[in-house]
């Protein structure tokens, strides 16, 4: 997007550039060139709207991007954060598995020694 502004702002400098040596061309060619220098001068203003329009765009695409980057870093934090508790979770799930392992085995243990006896 940078590089669509940086074309319009580099078009509206060439056209300012331009018409200038062509406005006083005329001025000295044509001693009544009033309807001339007004399409020049609306060229200019033409120029200066897209330079305008330029600007505006380049500053709309880093907006953007800060945006974006802001974003970025957030999920970011949240992807760490949900590793974390998902960790924890795994944790306490193969605590829990040894547990109830454990309390199996000292079941079956208890049964057979009531067993034998």
């Amino acid at each position: 997007m940078s590089n669509v502004a940086e074309k319009l702002r580099a078009l509206g400098d060439t056209l300012i550039r331009s018409t200038e040596p062509l406005e006083r061309s005329q001025e000295r060619r044509m001693p009544d060139s009033g309807r001339c220098r007004r399409g020049f001068a609306q060229l200019g203003s033409a120029s200066q709207a897209m330079r305008q329009a330029s600007e505006n765009i380049n500053a709309s695409q880093v907006r953007t991007a800060a945006t974006w980057e802001l974003y970025a870093k957030r999920f970011e934090e949240i992807d760490t954060q949900l590793t974390s508790v998902f960790s924890s979770i795994n944790e306490a799930q193969a605590e829990h598995a040894e547990s109830v392992v454990k309390f199996v085995k000292n079941l079956d243990h208890e049964f057979a020694a009531s067993y034998k006896s």
